[in-house]
């Protein structure tokens, strides 16, 4: 079979998809009178042309749609497939069984999760810890309904007039550091957890060192925060069980 020109496969599709004029058809039939070589390849391209009916085409269609979905974080460049799909009908056969185990990879094997998507898939501020017999402060009120902003001014005013190391300081930083984290300003949430880290009696530890993680992930510190995850996976309790997922997670 003589090879054919990219011309001649346009010509093809034309006619076969009925988009030539009168004139244009008839210089095609005339060829293919006289070149049977031609008169067959027009005939094979009829034959999966007509294999692929309306349901596939947009059977097909619908699962482009499901792996360009899939792929939203990794870049929209199926159009021109699907365009070519639509230029290029007599294809779909070989097609559709290409794009069927691209779909297979791209939606079974998800794209790795970047550090603010993780972030905000597991970040939850803490419930405040309050006692019983213990009155509820303007700062604290203000943190239960989820006003950051109006409670970290009341815990910085607290901080600036107690400049101690006890477990009521060691509180005040940690949940100033909850506060700035849930304000987006992870570096500054930083700098609260690693005073708490620093008191080594506060009851806070675990929960600081947890946050810290946190926090570094925000910043886009994935290392950082995947080495804090492991030591409490390795070390911890509360968080011990969460932290070994994040780890697994971020390995993925």
């Amino acid at each position: 079979m003589p090879p054919f020109s990219t011309q001649d496969y346009q010509l093809i599709e034309a006619y076969l998809l009925e988009k030539l004029d009168a004139i244009e058809r008839s210089k095609v039939e005339a060829r293919c009178a006289q070149d049977e070589s031609f008169r067959m390849e027009v005939l094979r391209y009829r034959t999966l042309i007509e294999a692929a009916t309306e349901e596939d085409v947009i059977a097909f269609d619908q699962m482009l749609g499901q792996i360009e979905t899939s792929m939203i974080h990794r870049g929209s460049w199926l159009e021109p497939i699907k365009q070519w799909v639509k230029q290029y009908p007599y294809a779909f056969g070989g097609g559709v069984i290409l794009l069927a185990l691209l779909a297979v990879f791209v939606i079974l094997i998800p794209s790795p999760a970047s550090p603010t998507d993780l972030f905000s898939t597991y970040y939850q501020a803490p419930a405040l810890s309050i006692s019983d017999n213990q009155a509820v402060v303007p700062w604290e009120k203000a943190y239960q309904t989820g006003d950051y902003g109006l409670a970290l001014v009341g815990l910085q005013g607290h901080l600036a007039s107690q400049n101690t190391s006890d477990e009521k300081w060691s509180r005040w930083q940690f949940y100033a550091a909850i506060c700035e984290l849930s304000l987006d300003r992870p570096e500054q949430a930083v700098g609260f957890l690693v005073k708490v880290l620093q008191t080594p009696t506060s009851s806070f530890l675990e929960d600081a060192q947890w946050y810290l993680a946190m926090s570094q992930l925000k910043r886009g510190e994935t290392e950082v925060a995947e080495a804090i995850f492991a030591r409490i996976a390795r070390e911890g309790e509360k968080w011990k069980d969460k932290a070994g997922e994040m780890v697994g997670i971020i390995n993925k």
